[in-house]
């Protein structure tokens, strides 16, 4: 599936291994599990896609140990993607993230893969892709803990997104519309149990909206006063020569730094001059009477 092979070739099984063979020695009092998910593309992927398996299907692998000893199991995320593609037996989804190269008869399935991250949350065995809705899975079989559905998050879940939402100034188009988005559009589909109020949800954003508002109001206005700081407020400005000054040089202190400084006419040590120009870094100064 990928020129060359090498570690993002595609497994494309699900496998138990019994007391695997181990090179070493593991301690036996090391006992737990230890998952792991990648991406393993059930179906070859478009002839134009990344060099990479971001694309691939979710792929869960569980290393069991105990007692010196290690058991395997792997099983692919059963998502709604890789069902709909194992029906049809061929690929269905088009070049990573996105969706106008899919086949038009999945244009309304979820495009999660699940191919991401594992982890531990809320006593359940969560399997997610950052830009779809996370899956669950029994940890000891990896098989679905909810079959045919992807695991609804719950209220803290979009409650998080829309906290990051809040809190991404950098880049206001972009991230924090994504992550204020997001968790919106979670809250809104969650589980009855679980879903977050319009209450909660519209004096969010309204807050949201106003506080950046506010702060690109006082941007803008910031960019209207005038300069406070630079070279363009020494022009005009007034102090002794700190040196005797001429045409061939001399010296000034003035906002806080001492400046080469010109002048047409010699002025001696401690006479008021005033700047009059700034040509490189040297100051031309007249003699201010």
């Amino acid at each position: 599936m990928f020129q060359g092979g090498g570690f993002n070739s595609p497994t494309r099984f699900e496998a138990d291994v019994y007391d695997c063979e181990v090179w070493g020695q593991i301690p036996s009092d090391i006992e737990g599990t230890f998952y792991r998910v990648q991406c393993d593309f059930q179906y070859r992927p478009p002839q134009n896609e990344w060099p990479t398996g971001f694309n691939g299907d979710g792929h869960v692998s569980a290393f069991r140990f105990a007692n010196g000893s290690v058991d395997f199991k792997s099983r692919y995320v059963k998502t709604e993607r890789l069902m709909t593609e194992r029906k049809a037996r061929k690929r269905l989804w088009g070049v990573y993230r996105n969706p106008y190269t899919d086949d038009p008869s999945v244009a309304n399935i979820d495009r999660g893969a699940a191919n991401t991250h594992i982890y531990w949350h809320g006593g359940k065995m969560i399997v997610l892709k950052e830009d779809s809705l996370p899956y669950a899975i029994d940890p000891h079989s990896l098989e679905f803990s909810l079959p045919g559905h992807a695991y609804e998050p719950t209220h803290w879940t979009a409650a998080d997104s829309i906290l990051i939402g809040l809190v991404m100034f950098r880049d206001l188009t972009n991230s924090m519309d994504f992550e204020f988005g997001k968790g919106t559009l979670l809250a809104l589909r969650a589980d009855p149990a679980f879903r977050l109020s319009l209450g909660y949800i519209i004096p969010g954003v309204l807050l949201t909206a106003g506080f950046f508002l506010f702060v690109v109001g006082k941007g803008l206005r910031a960019q209207k006063l005038p300069v406070q700081s630079g070279r363009e407020v020494m022009i005009g400005k007034i102090v002794p020569a700190l040196a005797p000054i001429s045409a061939a040089g001399g010296k000034v202190f003035i906002e806080g730094e001492t400046w080469n400084a010109v002048s047409d006419d010699a002025i001696e040590k401690d006479a008021p001059v005033e700047v009059v120009a700034v040509e490189g870094l040297t100051l031309k100064v007249r003699r201010r009477t």
